[in-house]
């Protein structure tokens, strides 16, 4: 949703994503960014401005075009987006206190989604060919995305006409060469979507393998501007893919 909307990020670096219409207007120098592989979006342009450089002080021409172009073009009233990383606890006492209560701020629960799988077709996570074998790997993530989807293409009782649709589970081999059986089980699909720290993803992920033992499970990370992991633990192997921002 992120998007569709122009965004401000400000971590000593002040980056905005504007549509063409406000780059145009805005008199900042920027670049073409990825719409993420949306045909029918729009083109969206990417300024960077180093805050932390010596001309961005007041009278400076640098710092100038940006108070410009705040006070003519991004004009508008946005909603910001914080986490409260210092509040140690959460009560009525700890809110009044927080630095953001004289804004008025309105507080948000992220909550997770469970969505079960039923019958879902899943491959041998670790063939016998080892970690290094990125074709199996680049298919393992295709299967671990249609499964966080909920794709009917992985289940057990699909039957999709092979025309509309040519996806099979992917088949690994053991050491002998012999192709190792899909099995079928129920899974279990918890999502939460909203802005936290990465300690919590930490916690997350050390919470799951503890209660997985030798089990498997997979762990996917995306963040507001693209980039993200994901990550496939079963037993003591864990297979980690990375990509980078503007990929989505």
């Amino acid at each position: 949703m992120l998007a569709l909307f122009e965004t401000y990020n400000v971590k000593g670096v002040l980056r905005l994503e504007l549509d063409r219409p406000t780059y145009e207007r805005v008199g900042l120098v920027g670049r073409p960014t990825s719409s993420g592989g949306r045909k029918h979006q729009k083109a969206r342009f990417l300024i960077e401005i180093d805050l932390r450089l010596s001309s961005m002080v007041h009278g400076k021409k640098g710092f100038n075009r940006v108070q410009w172009a705040f006070k003519n073009v991004l004009n508008n009233t946005p909603s910001w987006l914080f986490y409260d990383l210092y509040t140690p606890t959460k009560s009525s006492e700890a809110d009044a206190a927080s630095p953001l209560a004289k804004h008025h701020p309105f507080h948000e629960t992220v909550k997770p989604q469970v969505n079960h799988i039923e019958r879902a077709r899943i491959p041998a996570f670790f063939p016998a060919t080892g970690l290094q074998d990125y074709e199996y790997a680049a298919e393992l993530l295709e299967w671990l995305g249609l499964a966080l989807l909920d794709s009917p293409r992985i289940r057990a009782d699909d039957s999709i006409d092979s025309y509309l649709s040519r996806y099979v589970v992917p088949v690994s081999q053991d050491a002998e060469g012999k192709e190792v059986e899909v099995s079928t089980r129920n899974l279990v699909n918890i999502k939460w979507r909203g802005f936290m720290p990465s300690s919590f993803v930490e916690k997350l992920f050390m919470n799951a393998r503890r209660q997985a033992g030798q089990d498997w499970f997979a762990l996917s990370v995306c963040g507001f501007q693209g980039g993200g992991y994901s990550v496939l633990n079963a037993g003591r192997d864990v297979l980690t893919w990375q990509w980078p921002m503007d990929h989505l």
